[in-house]
């Protein structure tokens, strides 16, 4: 009868040698792999200098192809098409009754630039000259819409809210840049062609 000792002795000897071969096994499967990694390492012969120095061409010949590479991908992509609203096809389209609005407190609120979603309107209006944004709430933050008010199409971007008595109607507020256009504007009813969020300029 063996002693527990004995026993447990016997026992770690055959983890050790189980361990041993589980070694051995992965030093011969990654003997073709070091050997194919020697083989793609550039080699050097000479100095210590000489041999930096080769290592950094080496590397400033590769970092230039990495960086055309780069270059020749921006330049495609830059090329590219992508889709705009008027070029897909609408989700829906509905008649809304359309008011217009513009930044004048009394109109908004105390920050009558900043719309519901965080959009400087009036420092976007001073670089583009335009406003492409309307306000409802029957329609998400961000959606692409075109607004035909007569023989005029309009792409614009929902990015501000009408007030909450409004929850559930067809109403939409174009913004104007200006009181005196918004009031011009009047009241109209007009067709709305809504597209996916985030599809459009």
């Amino acid at each position: 009868m063996n002693s527990p000792i004995r026993t447990m002795y016997h026992s770690m000897g055959e983890r050790v040698v189980a361990a041993a071969l589980l070694l051995a096994l992965v030093g011969i499967s990654a003997v073709p792999q070091i050997a194919a990694a020697k083989e793609d390492r550039p080699t050097f012969s000479g100095s210590i200098s000489d041999s930096l120095v080769a290592f950094k061409t080496e590397l400033q010949e590769r970092g230039s192809d990495f960086l055309s590479l780069v270059k020749e991908e921006a330049i495609a992509a830059e090329g590219a098409e992508f889709p705009v609203a008027s070029e897909r096809e609408p989700s829906k389209t509905m008649k809304m009754l359309a008011t217009a609005y513009s930044s004048d407190p009394r109109q908004t609120d105390s920050t009558p630039c900043i719309t519901a979603n965080g959009f400087d309107l009036c420092s976007y209006y001073e670089k583009y000259g335009n406003g492409n944004t309307i306000a409802t709430n029957i329609l998400p933050l961000g959606t692409v819409v075109q607004v035909t008010v007569g023989d005029e199409v309009k792409e614009y971007v929902v990015r501000d809210r009408m007030n909450a008595r409004y929850n559930g109607q067809r109403r939409l507020d174009i913004w104007m840049p200006s009181t005196p256009e918004a009031k011009a504007f009047g009241v109209k009813w007009v067709e709305v062609k809504v597209f996916p969020k985030g599809v459009g300029k």
